[in-house]
């Protein structure tokens, strides 16, 4: 089919038309018609005024018509010429549709990293646990609401429980005194420096508690002097001597030697104490020994002075008959049998501070003792750490020996007994 180009707009219609489609101009007579405007030069190049300006719809129209009049008249079909441009045209098309697959995928990667960054910042397991979640904390508990101090520097440890236990939020303790009449660290440390009354504040998040404190100080004292724990230990605290004259020793040990504390007997008429803490029994009656250390009481020993009529016998002749009596170590009531040992020797292992009676217990009335006397085998004896009370009836250690034994005798009705003390 023929077409005609249009001089004002360019635009090309099939030659039976009498004006332009798109302008609506007339067809001029002058109009140069072409078999198929596809085939115009794509040499061309257009001058100012563009496209369709006057002046390059002629130019394109000569060019056209000349190339009309020398270029050989196709025999192609132009329905051919259709068919050779629809495979360039699907190539872009495939081409496009590839690019927009593309970047559809591309936007959909962008979405899920973005989607599950999102969730991994509300779940920490998605996450490996690394992002935190504040906890808030719901309530606190105190282990007191009211607290009484009655030394300046006495602490006292407020503990504190916050609900629920695995929350974020810090804990932080205050005081309004200033510091003048407590102090409080952040571990729930209350000090007490002075004299009043204040308030410990505990808050954790937006919970917070109170604690009322009271501080009564003794005038006079200062925290910084106060004495320092000093602690004694005694061999008994309750002591029962039997016999005028008779003597205990209290102190065992602590962290002061005996001379360092001052001893007081309450009743010096019933039993004194000596500056070495050694008891000794004056007459009939009870009291209480005290060890002190700076006007301190640190240990009381109750000490009971019940005397009793000993049955001694150390003549050669008169007496009960022996054989009916057992050879014991004697304390208070109780009394325990030895045998002889090491040649004779009745053997006993003695502390320090600690003393017995020997004697000769009835075998069928253990009330009935036979009190004997004793003295040092060896009187020339270097060892005094065992020694025979002055009356000869106790043997008591007093303080570590410097020999394995201490050996002593005494006799009864012609029998000599033999004592050997470790």
């Amino acid at each position: 089919m023929s077409k005609v180009i249009c001089d004002i707009c360019g635009t090309s219609y099939p030659d039976t038309a009498t004006q332009c489609p798109i302008c609506g101009c007339v067809r001029p007579a002058e109009t140069v018609v072409v078999e198929d405007p596809a085939q115009e030069s794509s040499t061309y190049t257009y001058v100012k005024g563009g496209r369709f300006s006057k002046s390059n719809v002629r130019k394109r129209n000569q060019t056209a018509a000349a190339s009309a009049v020398s270029a050989p008249k196709s025999n192609s079909d132009p329905e051919n010429s259709e068919q050779s441009k629809a495979p360039a045209n699907n190539k872009r098309l495939g081409l496009i549709i590839v690019l927009i697959c593309l970047l559809l995928i591309v936007v959909s990667m962008f979405v899920y990293i973005g989607i599950t960054i999102a969730n991994s910042q509300k779940d920490p397991s998605q996450n490996g646990g690394n992002v935190s979640t504040d906890i808030p904390c719901t309530g606190l508990t105190l282990s007191s609401l009211d607290v009484t101090l009655t030394k300046a520097g006495e602490v006292y440890k407020l503990e504190v429980t916050a609900a629920p236990a695995d929350t974020t939020d810090k804990l932080s303790f205050s005081e309004n005194s200033g510091g003048k009449v407590v102090t409080v660290d952040q571990n729930g440390n209350v000090t007490c420096v002075g004299d009043g009354k204040a308030v410990i504040t505990v808050i954790c998040g937006e919970q917070k508690k109170e604690c009322r404190v009271t501080c009564t100080i003794e005038e006079g004292v200062d925290p910084q002097e106060t004495d320092p724990e000093i602690s004694v230990r005694f061999f008994s605290y309750q002591v029962e001597l039997t016999f005028e004259k008779e003597r205990f020793t209290l102190y065992a040990t602590g962290d002061v030697s005996a001379s360092e504390l001052t001893w007081v007997s309450e009743n010096t008429a019933v039993a004194t104490v000596d500056n070495s803490g050694i008891v000794y029994a004056v007459s009939n009656g009870e009291t209480d020994i005290h060890a002190k250390y700076n006007d301190k009481i640190i240990a009381t020993c109750h000490v009971k002075c019940e005397f009793k009529d000993l049955e001694v016998d150390n003549t050669q002749e008169g007496g009960e008959n022996a054989e009916n009596y057992t050879f014991c170590a004697i304390i208070g009531s109780y009394s325990n049998p030895l045998g002889q040992e090491w040649d004779g020797y009745y053997g006993v292992t003695l502390g320090v501070g600690e003393k017995f009676q020997f004697g000769l217990v009835n075998n069928e009335d253990s009330s009935k003792i036979i009190y004997l006397e004793w003295e040092r085998v060896d009187p020339d004896d270097p060892d005094k750490s065992v020694s025979a009370s002055e009356d000869k009836l106790w043997i008591t250690r007093t303080e570590k020996g410097s020999s394995p034994y201490c050996q002593f005798k005494a006799t009864y009705n012609g029998t000599d007994y033999y004592l050997r003390i470790h």
